[in-house]
């Protein structure tokens, strides 16, 4: 039954398809193993314990949430471009499934309001996130930077929320964007 080729990575990502599943509650080792079709072994060769697993989530979700996307948007020019191609990316269906896809972040956000060091994490990332995109608001010149980032990550939010990442999410922020009178750029 134990699978030595599991790594940590399997786990954390097994951990967020569990919270995505189950909440909460259903971040525990034995369930986790078992749906992985191996032991609690295999587990503690990875991870001291549960706590160790999920900063171990945490910080994979940090590197995914922000890092990865930032690192992704780097090529296009500051302001407008990075703002678009960051609404796509905002509004993608069936991000990341092997880590629980488009409903991760919701339950990641639900962990966090039971959860210190989730909660921490969480606003680590959405910090990051607000100062990103009010200097992308900023490049691209929009007047009331500040009053303009706010409402992009709340219709992120929103849209987050409701889980409708889909062709009417994308064209509701490329509106917002279009009103707070970003320039046009090629779209991909």
């Amino acid at each position: 039954m134990n699978n030595p080729r599991l790594s940590q990575i399997d786990w954390i990502n097994a951990g967020f398809r569990a919270l995505v599943g189950g909440g909460v509650q259903a971040l525990r080792v034995e369930p986790v193993a078992r749906q992985m079709g191996t032991t609690k072994g295999s587990f503690y060769w990875h991870f001291k314990g549960p706590e160790e697993w999920h900063r171990a989530m945490l910080d994979y979700f940090e590197q995914l949430g922000f890092a990865e996307v930032v690192e992704s948007l780097s090529a296009l020019p500051p302001g407008a471009a990075r703002l678009r191609a960051l609404a796509r990316i905002a509004v993608q269906d069936g991000r990341e499934p092997e880590y629980g896809g488009a409903a991760a972040e919701m339950a990641l956000r639900d962990w966090a309001r039971f959860n210190a060091m989730a909660a921490q994490s969480l606003a680590r990332v959405d910090a990051r996130r607000e100062a990103y995109v009010l200097g992308e608001m900023r490049a691209a010149g929009v007047l009331e930077p500040e009053m303009a980032a706010n409402l992009f990550y709340a219709a992120f939010l929103g849209y987050q929320a409701q889980n409708t990442a889909s062709g009417p999410a994308l064209a509701g922020l490329d509106h917002m964007l279009d009103r707070l009178g970003l320039p046009a750029w090629d779209r991909p």
